[in-house]
């Protein structure tokens, strides 16, 4: 029987990269870089070559800065972390770059980032190459804040010959690095075994490595972040948007599945990671803001702070309607391509979110521009201000179409006939038994079968 349904689905999947690929046309063209089919890239400077996939990047990423779209410092900071060395990379985009005063600009940038990273990198009391837990080796380039309380280093597994890049987030706060690590603990028991699909993955939690009161958390290292996907792109919609906000959702549903509260569910908190096959997933990472439901808030982030919890931050006890508005920002941001509070400074966002749940103003939220008549329906819900109103995340990924019901009808009748057919069959498949829904989910995915619509009968039955 396995064999059959094996047969029909590798069927389908063959159909749906066929209606890929007469929807993309452009995949089957010749890469165009910064003006014309068919040149030459220039070679990576200093001899070190770029893997393929580092180099289209580069270059994707060169036009969007050779038009104005990016900024020297949105190119830099991307490129430190998605490429080992992302120094090579800016100058070999500088080569690539035709407008001299960008080009030097972009050079400039890479000078002074690299130099405030030396700093960061001295003043986060880790030397480049220590050696820690007697197998983690810290990286010289890469290092990022991560907030006031931990940084965030980039290091590789010296027991592997070929190890991949890894994070290692350091702090002297063991409390902070325990709360990370036991939030990990609960949410992972809502998802079970094997590599998680929701959160960055921690392969060691080391206290006072060093006998100095330094701790840490090894970790999976991802590329980009939503923040700096959108700042890089530009405004985020269609089905790219939905399977996000459907990312997003199961990972709030996970947090409240665990009895936690995430709080801190904010753009440069959601990362993409490769899976190894197929496009990169949306994971969360920076989990010790997470509290059980009904605790007071440990860390408070003003641009996903819903009003009526701003006026009385202090004392608010978390409930998961919280990352109900959080998610709606995400969204709201994602769609129209900047965050409300764009150029404000921490204080000033606080103040808004707090004058906002005080009555005196109200947040620049215009749901008139969405044009998503699915996507306003459910914004209308995530931003509702009067907490009574507020629907809590796993409801909605039932309930509401945008999160709930795969979207087939943009494909043409045919198409969607096809698949109506198809998706039927798995809902019986997994109503009678016949198979299991994790390997169903497993194998689907595996042969590139689009999950948005065959995935949701599995997850109509797996749900509670």
């Amino acid at each position: 029987m396995k064999l059959s349904i094996c047969l029909f689905l590798f069927c389908i999947g063959g159909a749906n990269g066929f209606f890929q690929q007469l929807s993309h046309p452009t995949r089957c063209m010749p890469s165009m870089i910064l003006g014309g089919f068919g040149k030459k890239s220039p070679e990576a400077p200093d001899g070190v070559a770029l893997s393929s996939s580092d180099r289209k990047w580069v270059e994707d990423t060169a036009v969007k800065y050779n038009a104005g779209s990016l900024t020297a410092s949105a190119f830099v900071k991307q490129a430190d972390r998605k490429i080992e060395k992302y120094p090579v990379a800016i100058q070999f985009a500088a080569e690539v770059v035709k407008d001299k005063k960008r080009k030097d600009q972009l050079l400039q940038t890479l000078e002074e980032y690299e130099r405030k990273n030396n700093k960061n990198f001295r003043t986060a009391g880790i030397a480049a190459d220590t050696i820690i837990g007697e197998r983690y080796q810290i990286q010289a380039s890469g290092t990022s804040k991560s907030s006031g309380k931990s940084r965030i280093l980039n290091a590789v597994d010296i027991t592997k010959p070929k190890s991949p890049s890894l994070k290692a987030k350091v702090s002297k706060d063991q409390p902070f690095i325990q709360r990370e690590a036991d939030n990990m603990k609960k949410l992972r028991k809502t998802e079970g075994g094997g590599q998680s699909k929701l959160f960055v993955d921690f392969y060691n939690v080391m206290y006072d490595f060093d006998g100095k009161g330094n701790h840490a958390i090894v970790m999976e290292s991802g590329s980009t972040d939503l923040e700096d996907y959108v700042e890089s792109k530009g405004p985020i919609r269609g089905s790219e948007l939905r399977k996000i906000a459907i990312q997003v959702a199961r990972i709030l549903s996970a947090f409240h599945k665990a009895g936690l509260v995430w709080t801190d569910c904010k753009l440069d908190n959601l990362c993409f990671f490769s899976k190894g096959y197929g496009a990169p997933t949306v994971k969360a990472i920076d989990l010790e803001s997470a509290v059980p439901k009904g605790q007071k808030l440990v860390s408070f982030s003003p641009e996903v702070c819903p009003p009526y919890a701003g006026r009385s931050v202090g004392s608010f006890a978390a409930t998961y309607e919280y990352d109900s508005w959080a998610l709606g920002m995400i969204l709201y941001h994602l769609y129209t391509g900047q965050s409300v509070f764009k150029g404000f400074v921490r204080s000033q966002m606080i103040k808004r979110v707090k004058d906002a749940g005080n009555g005196v103003s109200s947040l620049p939220i215009d749901l008139n521009k969405i044009n998503d008549k699915s996507l306003k329906s459910l914004l209308e819900i995530l931003l509702e201000q009067n907490p009574e109103k507020v629907q809590p995340v796993t409801k909605l990924l039932r309930s509401h179409p945008y999160l709930s019901i795969p979207a087939i009808f943009s494909v043409g009748p045919s198409l969607a006939i096809f698949i109506t057919f198809a998706s039927s069959l798995q809902w019986y498949m997994l109503q009678t038994g016949i198979v299991d829904p994790s390997w169903l989910a497993q194998f689907t995915e595996s042969v590139g079968v689009p999950t948005n619509w065959l995935a949701a009968a599995a997850q109509a039955v797996s749900m509670p």
